[in-house]
């Protein structure tokens, strides 16, 4: 049983390395570089518009709190909010319970893609944090260019999570690209990959943000006098400076993992 199990594995692994060279085998040097760069564009464009409509409703949101602010006075209004906050954490417990109650109505198929997204996101989300303890992850990929180049202007700023964006849609697009070229009888498990990555695309994007986020805002150490500062700055730039760069930019991530656009 074992051994027909290995050669049908065999078998399938094979079929999925010929599939894939006959798609990429369809398209010539010329068609991959505009392939790559169609890719990049779109994937450039739809990043930024996404970002921009989402920093526009922050913006609308910030404001809107400061009318609120000035029309009520602070007092009022940080009385009004933390009654929110305390009314929203007592709703914790029943929307927890809802949603149980929403789940057991769901299908198994609509079950199963739940599970998935969640497992899918909290991946994502440790993968690009640097896992439990928020060290390595994205930001820190650049210690593999020397200490030296350790949390630059790049890596750990908001334009990381913009170029990890733009990435990861590229390579989807650069998939469904490839699958559009394969064989007319292909494996049914490349549509089902193709079917599975358009609808977890986008929370795939946000669980990508909020770990870059929460490494950002573990890295700014607010609650201790001094955190390992950026480079490229002035050097007599205040700590805490450093430390607000390093909230603020984490703070960002996470609206913008939380924001829709």
């Amino acid at each position: 049983m074992r051994i027909g199990t290995l050669e049908l594995n065999k078998a399938v692994a094979q079929q999925v390395a010929e599939e894939l060279s006959y798609a990429c085998g369809q398209i010539d040097n010329s068609e991959w570089l505009k392939i790559l760069y169609t890719s990049a564009w779109r994937a450039s464009k739809e990043a930024a518009f996404s970002k921009y409509c989402q920093f526009r409703k922050l913006g609308n949101l910030f404001i809107s709190t400061g009318k609120r602010y000035r029309r009520d006075g602070i007092y009022e209004s940080l009385c009004n909010d933390a009654i929110c906050v305390k009314n929203y954490a007592f709703s914790v417990p029943r929307r927890i319970k809802d949603f149980i109650d929403k789940f057991k109505q769901m299908s198994s198929s609509q079950q199963s893609d739940q599970v998935v997204d969640m497992v899918l996101t909290w991946i994502i989300f440790w993968a690009s944090a640097g896992g439990s303890d928020l060290e390595g992850g994205l930001p820190d990929l650049d210690l593999a260019f020397g200490i030296g180049n350790h949390r630059n202007l790049f890596t750990h700023t908001i334009l990381l999570g913009l170029g990890s964006e733009i990435a990861l849609r590229m390579r989807v697009d650069v998939f469904c690209k490839i699958h559009s070229k394969l064989p007319t009888n292909h494996l049914r498990a490349w549509d089902s990959a193709h079917a599975f990555i358009q609808k977890h695309k986008q929370s795939s994007i946000n669980a990508l943000w909020a770990g870059i986020g929460a490494h950002f805002l573990k890295d700014a150490n607010l609650f201790s006098d001094a955190t390992k500062p950026y480079i490229g700055l002035p050097d007599s730039m205040p700590m805490g400076m450093h430390q607000m760069l390093f909230a603020a930019n984490g703070a960002a991530c996470e609206a913008v993992a939380f924001v829709r656009d």
